[in-house]
């Protein structure tokens, strides 16, 4: 008899738990990534003849909520050519992209890489800055 209590005691007392309320999904936000690309010298000069850069920028979605892997939404790069070649600062190489993430979930981090050669000798500058939740756009100067 008391087995009985208590399996009813136990069976109701289960049927009473709610489960917690679901959680709202966050609706995606649309953020804006911009590159402006520009030699911060003029490179006219005989000196930087043979002086070659290349170009390569990315964008790369992070969830800082969930342990996932990073993905790469964006890759490109601009071929090597002389450094004289790339414009100055009044005509900047501009490239904006538009990217959908879940913005109390997920970051976007915005970057470039400049691979230099002159001679078989190879120097690289690298760069990167991220647009942070409550923020719909980034700017970020790639300068040569």
């Amino acid at each position: 008899m008391k087995t009985g209590t208590l399996a009813i005691l136990l069976f109701s007392l289960s049927a009473c738990r709610k489960d917690p309320p679901a959680q709202p999904v966050p609706a995606p936000v649309e953020k804006t990534a911009t590159f402006q690309v520009f030699a911060a010298y003029d490179y006219s000069h005989p000196l930087f003849e043979n002086r070659m850069a290349e170009v390569n920028l990315q964008v790369w979605k992070v969830n800082f909520r969930r342990p996932v892997p990073d993905e790469k939404l964006w890759d490109t790069t601009l071929s090597s050519r002389p450094v004289r070649e790339y414009p100055l600062y009044d005509q900047k190489l501009q490239l904006s992209r538009n990217f959908a993430v879940l913005d109390g979930e997920e970051k976007l981090n915005v970057s470039y890489r400049i691979r230099y050669e002159e001679g078989g000798i190879r120097n690289y500058e690298v760069g990167s800055d991220e647009i942070i939740p409550g923020v719909r756009s980034l700017l970020l100067e790639v300068t040569l």
